[in-house]
């Protein structure tokens, strides 16, 4: 069986570690500049988390995928998307399910038709596994508890979705979600995320044109995945239409290193050029989830690490750790514990 290889308090009960600490990870600034950044910069981000390293996606002719363990500190790890359909993955949205990674991304092709592609690792290589999904922008899947699959999409006049019976298709009739949107120059809204915070649904969507120096975030309340209803205070949750970095959008929300915190990632524009920028969310005087920023151009204390974590990126388990319930536990590979019991049966952990 695989597990993490972040160990949150000793997953493992035969193994164990002899100190435990809990620290900040590195300070930083928005907005933040990864290494091998495109030309036209990083727009459109999702970050997934993934045996506790975070995966960053951008739009792009070709995607390239980050990787980073405190959201500060990224490394480029190569393009992880050649050749999209369409000639362009606008919005690439990344979902694991089932043992396989989908991305599901926007071309350029009539009518902007969502592609979706496949690979046994968040770092690709991506294939083409399906390319008339649907005719849409900004489309992403989201995996509810119950195992059903919702596929949330830009649309005028409110977010849409559609239910999936699988990954690779959706259901014909679709339903408008009218008070998740932002009504500015038009109802126009985009960029829909979704994050479940202990049984409540919070829906992040951004209006009107991204062009514009007002474009901005939102967050909805849901008591599920498919009833929303704007936040009663906080909203919009990021705005800035002045200075060097303006249009505050396409906002996705997770759990930070800790996995307590929750993290907002978006992009700001600078003419046409968009960067990265992540700020911490926290909970306001009414109970809503808003984002403590934008924070631009101003350094940041670091995230709130794991009180205990170990990638296990070496050739030796290592002297702070014992065995103490007995079995032959060594390093299969970096990265991989391997436990032999006196059977001779083995795992991969």
């Amino acid at each position: 069986m695989n597990i993490p290889r972040i160990l949150k308090g000793m997953a493992l009960a035969f193994v164990t570690a002899s100190t435990l600490s809990a620290a900040n990870g590195p300070s930083w600034q928005n907005p933040l500049t990864l290494p091998n950044e495109p030309g036209w910069g990083v727009a459109d981000v999702q970050v997934i988390r993934y045996r506790g390293y975070y995966y960053l996606y951008g739009t792009g002719g070709d995607v390239r995928v980050w990787s980073s363990t405190d959201l500060v500190n990224w490394s480029d790890r190569g393009l992880c998307l050649t050749g999209p359909v369409g000639g362009m993955a606008w919005a690439p949205r990344v979902l694991y399910y089932n043992g396989l990674f989908y991305l599901y991304a926007c071309g350029d092709n009539g009518g902007q038709v969502q592609s979706v592609y496949t690979s046994s690792s968040p770092l690709g290589p991506f294939t083409v596994a399906k390319t008339n999904l649907l005719n849409c922008i900004d489309g992403i899947p989201y995996l509810h508890n119950n195992h059903q699959l919702y596929f949330y999409y830009a649309a005028g006049g409110g977010i849409r979705y559609r239910t999936m019976p699988d990954p690779l298709n959706v259901a014909s009739t679709n339903t408008q979600l009218t008070s998740c949107k932002v009504t500015l120059a038009s109802t126009w809204t985009e960029a829909p995320h979704v994050l479940n915070v202990d049984g409540a649904f919070f829906m992040s969507y951004t209006g009107n044109d991204w062009t514009l120096n007002n474009y901005q975030t939102h967050i909805a309340r849901g008591s599920s995945p498919t009833n929303f209803a704007p936040q009663s205070t906080g909203n919009p949750v990021l705005l800035r239409t002045t200075g060097t970095w303006v249009a505050t959008g396409c906002t996705d929300m997770f759990r930070g290193p800790n996995m307590k915190t929750i993290v907002a990632a978006y992009h700001v524009r600078n003419g046409n050029y968009r960067k990265l920028c992540i700020d911490p969310m926290i909970w306001n005087a009414q109970g809503n989830l808003v984002v403590d920023g934008p924070k631009i151009g101003t350094s940041q204390p670091g995230h709130a690490l794991a009180d205990f974590s170990d990638y296990f990126n070496r050739t030796a388990i290592g002297a702070n750790y014992a065995n103490v319930w007995g079995g032959n536990w060594g390093m299969h590979q970096p990265g991989w514990l391997m436990w032999g019991d006196s059977r001779g049966q083995n795992g991969l952990k």
